[in-house]
């Protein structure tokens, strides 16, 4: 299965402030993730990151609304029990064969950093895209947390917007 790790963020590498506010990011970059998730069968989310959208209250912006065949939200809590249209998966892997049991063969992954720390240290990830803010967070939640080794990525493109925001998109090496 292919997984892309998708993370708007800003230029020192936040993906949003400590609180878990997000308002450095722009509109621009919730309409690339719905284009992004619609490439792709399934869409992959961990508990945190989904709670936190869900507490947005704001339909414009829903995980729900995301154009995909299948929903995953990951929780090692194994009696966690999540909301009608979503699959409950405990690690990467469980998410992963549980995607691949309903026919999929691609996946989008939008957090949060945990859970792409996860992901990568399993050699799950394949593309990561990265739409890169015009901003500069005091203090936040890094990109990805947990991280066991250095993962090297070959830049595959990059596109700089009017706006001076930059889609950058990445294939993981694993060595």
């Amino acid at each position: 299965m292919k997984i892309t790790l998708y993370f708007a963020l800003s230029c020192n590498g936040f993906i949003a402030h400590s609180d878990g506010t997000e308002e450095f990011i722009s509109d621009a970059a919730w309409k690339l993730s719905e284009k992004l998730a619609a490439q792709n069968d399934a869409i992959i989310v961990g508990r945190t990151t989904f709670e936190n959208v869900e507490n947005w209250n704001d339909p414009q912006y829903s995980l729900d609304a995301l154009q995909v065949k299948e929903r995953v939200l990951v929780s090692s809590d194994e009696n966690y029990q999540p909301k009608t249209g979503w699959v409950h998966a405990v690690s990467p892997e469980d998410a992963v064969s549980t995607l691949e049991a309903r026919g999929c063969m691609s996946a989008y992954l939008v957090g949060g950093a945990q859970l792409a720390g996860s992901f990568l240290n399993k050699g799950l990830v394949d593309h990561a895209s990265f739409y890169l803010q015009p901003w500069l967070v005091s203090e936040g939640i890094p990109m990805v947390k947990g991280l066991l080794q250095d993962r090297e990525m070959k830049l595959l493109s990059a596109d700089v917007m009017e706006s001076g925001e930059v889609l950058m998109e990445y294939q993981i090496i694993y060595a």
